[in-house]
């Protein structure tokens, strides 16, 4: 029976076993360990073939049958045994900080914990938008294929192609959606994950070497345009290259640059220049998930406005980076009101009453401007100075004297 040509954007069919035949290759098959598949919430569906249907409207994707007025490779499929999609829909896609932790993280998981294996083809549904460039760079040391929306594989000008053995799709378990009987975060090495991303981009020569001396202390200071911006950046940077650093450090001079991580197509000159870097200072944001690229045994400082933060907010970037300490993780807490100022959404003449929804005055707090407090900062930042990378000696300050990690402004 013919289907209409209106009912989903993306629609996947499941064959009957009996119906088409596995495509005849000397392919390696992909690793799939079934009984474990349940841990990551991941289902596998067998001999499924995805085709696209209207583009005027989305919907999810569904079940059904083929029928007689589908392309001959869906009536007649030969099925690729040797790749697996993996069908998932990543949570805040264009946010590389979430895409991260919530999507990456858990994938790497499975990867390293022998659940799949370089073979898995990954495919986002972006519901009709372009993956961001980042995704690929993302993923290039966890897999051997390129990137792919599900909109993408399925298109009729993949007739031929769209059909395959073994297909998963997965919910993967994240901060947003959270694993029963566990913490979110067991079994996720983001630390291990982003070096693993630099060392692979870096072996194919894509990396640059930003000169970085013995006795050169380099402080990054990350440039929001829009919101959580810090109002006195330019300031704080002038000042910065004119702190006298502690005496009885290893570092004799200091140097600070502004760097602007919201182009994702500077990805790979950012990696660069990151690892360059000692100190990474932001306002809490995406742009600290790129701590997880720099060189071990570095820092970054997480400062976050009046109001906002605490257990839940750590789960972003002081949990997952105090998991391994490869990169060690500092804060600054605001409390004083006349550091902080209304973000502009907030500031805004007309706006609609939402003073009582919880998630609105959550985020009006989190995107508050702040005016950064140069004798706290110093006092951080000396502190990172005067430890010189020393991994023992953070760890024993992270367990027997946190308070040493948080300063207040």
């Amino acid at each position: 029976m013919p289907r209409s040509r209106t009912e989903a954007r993306v629609l996947m069919y499941v064959q009957g076993s009996s119906q088409g035949s596995s495509a005849s290759s000397s392919c390696y098959r992909p690793v799939i360990d079934e009984d474990r598949l349940q841990e990551h919430a991941c289902t596998l569906f067998t001999k499924v073939c995805i085709d696209q249907g209207t583009k005027k409207a989305y919907r999810k994707p569904h079940f059904r049958g083929n029928s007689s007025a589908d392309f001959h490779d869906v009536l007649h499929p030969d099925f690729d045994d040797c790749s697996v999609p993996l069908v998932w829909w990543p949570w805040w896609p264009f946010n590389p900080g979430d895409f991260f932790l919530s999507s990456l993280a858990p994938f790497h998981a499975m990867l390293t914990s022998g659940v799949i294996d370089e073979n898995i083809r990954y495919t986002p549904v972006m519901e009709g938008l372009t993956s961001p460039g980042y995704f690929q760079w993302y993923f290039d040391p966890i897999t051997h294929f390129p990137i792919q929306s599900l909109e993408e594989v399925s298109d009729r000008t993949n007739v031929g192609r769209r059909c395959f053995e073994r297909v998963l799709m997965c919910k993967p378990y994240s901060i947003w959606f959270l694993s029963p009987g566990r913490e979110w975060h067991d079994g996720l090495t983001y630390g291990t994950l982003g070096q693993e991303i630099v060392d692979f981009h870096n072996s194919r020569g894509r990396l640059t070497e930003v000169e970085k001396p013995d006795d050169l202390f380099r402080i990054a200071f990350i440039e929001r345009k829009h919101k959580r911006r810090i109002v006195n950046f330019e300031e704080l940077v002038a000042s910065c290259n004119l702190w006298q650093l502690p005496q009885g450090t290893r570092y004799s001079r200091v140097e600070c640059w502004a760097i602007n991580l919201d182009d994702s197509e500077k990805y790979l000159e950012n990696l660069s220049q990151l690892r360059s870097v000692d100190a990474l200072v932001g306002m809490h944001g995406a742009g600290l998930i790129n701590h997880n690229f720099m060189r071990p045994n570095t820092s970054f400082i997480e400062i976050l406005p009046c109001l906002f933060g605490g257990e839940w907010h750590d789960y972003s970037f002081q949990v997952p980076s105090k998991k391994q300490n490869i990169v060690f993780a500092w804060k600054i807490q605001a409390y004083n009101p006349v550091h902080c100022h209304p973000s502009r959404l907030e500031s805004h003449t007309y706006r609609p009453d939402l003073s009582t929804e919880e998630w609105v005055t959550g985020s009006l707090k989190r995107d508050q401007d702040l005016t950064v407090d140069l004798y706290q900062l110093g006092i951080m930042l000396g502190r990172i100075a005067s430890m010189g990378g020393d991994r023992d000696q953070y760890q024993q300050k992270a367990w027997h004297d946190p308070d040493y990690l948080y300063g207040a402004q």
